[in-house]
């Protein structure tokens, strides 16, 4: 049990800590690569590659997504791509301290998320733990909010998206029986094609984007040290 508890805390920490140089790289990215959705999706083809890599060495075995569980895949490829899109979307068009706070309410909504459609609720631990998490990141943040209203309205968008992704992927998990790394070894696929719809819908001034102009080797490792960051943390997910 202690060796399964320090595991477990080791993978809370990796998890914890790359999702935080994620925000700062992220951010640094936007001065080089201003196409939050485009980055989305040079993460998710780099973090396919890494997950193929995986099962080639034999980290784990491809398993199919249950047939009863197909409507379900199909609910969280939807919210990881879209979530995800959006969060950087929210990253870059608010302030960190703004994103942050955005970001202390996917905690509430995915435990009302997942009261009302698996009536799972947490134990009082949990809920305290919960409750410690969205009081730490707040008091970081409350130095540096900047509030402006489509960036607010992304912001809310991530969150519900976010939220829904989280729940339905612990499902899958669960009643599925497929461990993080299978199941997105499944979702990447058509999440990374999904990606690719968000560029126009989502980014702004296509045109440079196109016209790679934007490509320094500044730009290039602050793009592929994000893209390792982000396959952190979505790997080690508690």
């Amino acid at each position: 049990v202690n060796m399964d508890m320090l595991a477990n805390a080791a993978i809370l920490a990796t998890n914890f800590l790359a999702a935080i140089v994620l925000i700062a790289m992220n951010k640094r990215v936007f001065v080089y690569f201003p196409f939050p959705a485009a980055l989305t999706a040079v993460h998710y083809f780099f973090s396919w590659g890494g997950v193929v890599a995986l099962r080639h060495a034999g980290c784990f075995e491809a398993r199919r997504v249950p047939a009863c569980q197909t409507r379900t895949f199909y609910a969280l490829v939807f919210s990881w791509s879209s979530g995800n899109a959006l969060s950087n979307v929210s990253l870059d068009r608010n302030s960190v301290g703004f994103y942050q706070l955005a970001k202390i309410l996917v905690t509430p909504s995915i435990v009302a998320f997942d009261a009302l459609a698996y009536r799972r609720r947490p134990t009082p631990t949990q809920a305290a733990a919960l409750m410690l998490a969205c009081a730490g990141v707040g008091l970081t943040s409350v130095s540096d909010v900047q509030l402006h209203a489509i960036g607010a309205a992304v912001a809310c968008a991530a969150v519900a998206s976010s939220a829904a992704q989280k729940v339905i992927n612990s499902h899958m998990q669960q009643i599925g029986g497929l461990s993080t790394l299978q199941v997105m070894d499944k979702a990447f696929p058509p999440m990374c094609l999904l990606s690719l719809l968000y560029v126009p819908l989502l980014d702004r001034d296509l045109e440079k984007l196109v016209s790679i102009s934007w490509l320094t080797s500044e730009s290039a490792m602050a793009i592929t040290a994000s893209a390792v960051a982000g396959f952190c943390a979505t790997w080690f997910v508690p």
